[in-house]
């Protein structure tokens, strides 16, 4: 397992500290420790979502991709995916302007 993923008890204590006062960077953290490290998804998806409504960037990106394509937890769910990655593109994520055009351009098909 890749060690960027692993956190000890009082670091994971310590960033959800963090995250539940609003620091995105430490959601986002989460986000991937549970993800990658602890194979949560429903911990990873609930400190992604955080992190997303943060206005974290990279985190908003994420969440879209959930809702855009077919994940363990979620329901393809289109309008959901656009809005975050409008927020996405906004707070200044590079990746989130070419992804909506994908997105739109498939709802055209």
């Amino acid at each position: 397992m890749n060690a960027q993923f692993l956190l000890s008890k009082s670091e994971e204590k310590k960033l959800i500290s963090k995250a539940k006062k609003g620091d995105s960077e430490a959601a986002l953290k989460l986000y991937l420790y549970y993800e990658a490290g602890q194979f949560d998804q429903l911990e990873a998806f609930f400190w992604l979502r955080t992190a997303a409504g943060l206005k974290n960037p990279k985190a908003e990106y994420s969440l879209a991709l959930y809702y855009a394509e077919d994940r363990p937890i979620n329901i393809f769910h289109l309008s959901s995916a656009k809005m975050w990655l409008a927020r996405a593109q906004k707070d200044g994520s590079p990746e989130a302007e070419k992804k909506l055009k994908e997105l739109e351009a498939k709802e055209k098909k």
